[in-house]
């Protein structure tokens, strides 16, 4: 299994990549700072999974859900947020995300890290 974090944060990458870790110890992760580089890396080497925040300079995590389930359909996005919010959620899930985890929940990656 491959996984690819896009988050601005280098703290957030660091503890999302370390908790993914845990769960699978042998899934090879790979993180990116923006969507774009995301993006780039997505067209060289496609990921199984795709946790992706929402709020970055450029490009944010739902234009580039869009992007990303329009392009290559069998990789499944996770958004990973500091915004728990119902509206923003429900933005997600219409981008093409199979899931939405709050930052402050990371636990719950459990149920999209199979």
């Amino acid at each position: 299994m491959e996984i690819l974090i896009v988050d601005d944060s280098p703290e957030m990458r660091a503890l999302v990549r370390d908790y993914v870790r845990a769960l699978r110890p042998h899934a090879k992760i790979r993180t990116s700072p923006n969507a774009e580089t995301a993006l780039a890396e997505i067209g060289r080497k496609s990921p199984d999974i795709v946790l992706m925040d929402i709020r970055m300079d450029g490009m944010d995590g739902l234009e580039a859900t869009r992007a990303i389930t329009q392009q290559y359909p069998g990789i499944r996005v996770v958004i990973v947020t500091q915004y728990a919010d119902r509206v923003l959620r429900d933005e997600a899930i219409a981008a093409g995300a199979v899931g939405f985890v709050s930052k402050s929940s990371l636990q719950d990656l459990s149920v999209h890290i199979v």
